[in-house]
């Protein structure tokens, strides 16, 4: 079986309560820019004020939030980040049409030189997926930005009530 079809199954099981209509159609349809794949900004890129939404330990889905600063002079983009102790972390914007909440995935998330991008609970945010809050030792998670060139950056994010 794909694996898109395993996350989509495992993700309808996790998400029940949220309407899935748009959930699978991608990642917004508007024109992507240029990223200069030889400028790293990722690596003058900054993390504030990371965390992780607690959880009870019988669940197996929560939030990540975070501010993502590019301090560079060119674009980037982030394809790919990982959670320890999560199976699968993914990029989600949280949208509300006629009093219906939505989630839409976002297949990567573009950061444009000299400014932010805020991860935020009702927002842009990382939906994180199969953790295991019983393994966390020290009440945070190592997490990891990966751009398309496979340049990362870690940083470390407590877990903490919602804010």
């Amino acid at each position: 079986m794909p694996l898109n079809s395993i996350k989509k199954r495992y993700l309808m099981k996790t998400l029940g309560l949220v309407t899935l209509s748009s959930f699978f159609m991608g990642a917004d349809a508007s024109e992507k820019p240029s990223i200069d794949n030889s400028c790293n900004g990722l690596n003058e890129a900054k993390v504030i004020n990371p965390w992780l939404r607690k959880i009870l330990p019988v669940q197996k889905s929560t939030a990540l939030y975070f501010e993502l600063t590019n301090h560079s002079n060119c674009d980037f983009e982030i394809s790919d980040i990982k959670v320890e102790y999560a199976r699968m972390a993914m990029f989600h914007k949280t949208t509300e049409d006629n009093g219906v909440t939505k989630m839409k995935h976002q297949h990567s998330i573009i950061v444009r030189a000299n400014s932010k991008v805020v991860f935020k609970p009702n927002d842009l945010h990382v939906m994180v997926m199969g953790f295991d809050l019983n393994s966390v030792t020290d009440n945070r998670v190592k997490v990891e930005l990966l751009d398309n060139n496979r340049n990362s950056i870690e940083f470390y994010a407590p877990i903490q009530e919602g804010k």
